[in-house]
């Protein structure tokens, strides 16, 4: 594997597709978050303890790598974990650094196991009911999909139906990095960004996508860099 050719010393290896980041649910739903015993037996299990400060190295190529990174943010942050970073681009401006270059290690390492105690921010976590109750209530949904998929010409192959949220605005995720691929755009760009797509700079937002995955590069965008609140 690329990790195995080649990390940052004493980085810990997890796959995000296989490992259980993401997880289907009773009613069948694919890529939900776990139940918080299985999630934080899967962070502890990685050598993360509840001290620890994670870094996030994903392979940074693209926009939809580096929404790996932010999804897996998203879910520390959803843990009560705060202590959690993503580095800009990831691995791949770990290795174009020149000056200085930093080190690289090959094969695997295996982490130490620890306990991770999650403290879990169930209003982080909407219910149906909720979404429309604050549908109904006039707040703002940010959908962070593709323009195609927003409009209805396409869908994914596991939504159900074409479209989009009725009065949601668009902010697809590969806006958000510089040419879509692993930089994040400064934040002047940022703003004009979510300026022109008329998301509000307060009050409550709503961003969803197809599974969480896409609009947890937006959530990540809007909790760091625009002041909404």
């Amino acid at each position: 594997s690329v990790y195995k050719k080649g990390r940052v010393p004493a980085a810990v290896y997890t796959s995000y597709k296989k490992d259980v980041w993401r997880v289907k649910n009773a009613e069948g739903i694919v890529e939900m978050l776990p139940q918080v015993d299985q999630i934080s037996a899967l962070i502890g299990k990685l050598g993360i303890g509840n001290e620890d400060h994670v870094v996030l190295l994903p392979q940074g190529k693209n926009s939809s790598e580096m929404s790996t990174a932010t999804r897996v943010y998203w879910t520390f942050k959803v843990l009560g974990h705060d202590r959690v970073s993503i580095l800009n681009e990831g691995m791949n401006a770990y290795k174009k650094a020149k000056k200085p270059s930093y080190p690289l290690e090959t094969g695997e390492n295996t982490p130490l196991a620890k306990t991770f105690r999650s403290d879990f921010r169930q209003d982080w976590v909407l219910s149906k009911a909720q979404v429309k109750q604050l549908l109904d209530a006039g707040a703002v949904f940010v959908n962070s999909r593709t323009g195609d998929q927003f409009y209805g010409l396409n869908k994914h192959p596991k939504a159900k139906r074409l479209g989009a949220i009725t009065g949601a605005v668009n902010v697809p995720q590969d806006w958000l990095t510089v040419g879509g691929k692993g930089t994040f755009r400064n934040k002047k760009d940022l703003g004009k960004i979510m300026v022109a797509q008329e998301v509000p700079s307060s009050g409550t937002v709503i961003i969803y996508c197809n599974s969480g995955q896409s609009a947890s590069i937006d959530w990540f965008v809007l909790t760091s860099y625009w002041p909404t609140t």
